[in-house]
């Protein structure tokens, strides 16, 4: 009977904190922060889903650490530090990085200028990933065609490339902004 009650102890404060404690990813509202007096493991987990609902794209680079976005022709740079770099790349500034208007018809052809490395080198925060860039959109031209036909229908309004430079090797990741 003393595990009867213990489990039920547990689940009600796991929907209690489910159900009113951090803010959901939907909300418009800032989360608050945990109070210094909760438990440790509380901390920890809502560190664990600030850092969830950044891999997921949103609110990607609005980092505390003060970066700001930065919008130019071909791009925005959301972030560039030492071991990653995250830009959104609208249709218009697809365009501009590819020498090709984002329309339905032409997106094999955003697709093919994608593949080229000469697309990506000559712009500075990404230029010494061009060849990954190009690399990894031939290697997910799927889900690249996917995300471009979203521009040029306005299902979607940009296309999130995270490059993460940390290491040896840099990968490279598409998804939609």
């Amino acid at each position: 009977m003393k595990r009867l009650w213990s489990a039920g102890a547990l689940l009600a404060v796991l929907a209690l904190a489910g159900c009113g404690g951090a803010g959901s990813a939907t909300s418009d509202a800032p989360e608050e922060s945990a109070p210094a007096s909760a438990e440790p493991g509380e901390d920890t987990a809502a560190e664990s889903e600030a850092a969830d609902e950044d891999s997921t794209g949103s609110d990607v680079g609005l980092s505390s650490e003060g970066h700001t976005a930065t919008e130019g022709p071909a791009y925005t740079v959301l972030t560039d530090d030492d071991y990653r770099t995250v830009l959104t790349v609208s249709a218009d500034q697809l365009a501009e990085l590819t020498q090709v208007e984002v329309t339905e018809d032409s997106v094999a052809d955003v697709l093919a200028a994608l593949t080229e490395a000469d697309s990506f080198a000559e712009h500075d925060e990404i230029a010494e990933y061009a060849e990954d860039l190009a690399a990894t959109a031939d290697e997910r031209s799927d889900q690249l065609t996917e995300l471009i036909t979203g521009l040029a229908d306005e299902s979607i309004p940009a296309i999130r490339v995270a490059i993460s430079h940390g290491g040896e090797n840099a990968s490279v990741n598409f998804g939609s902004a």
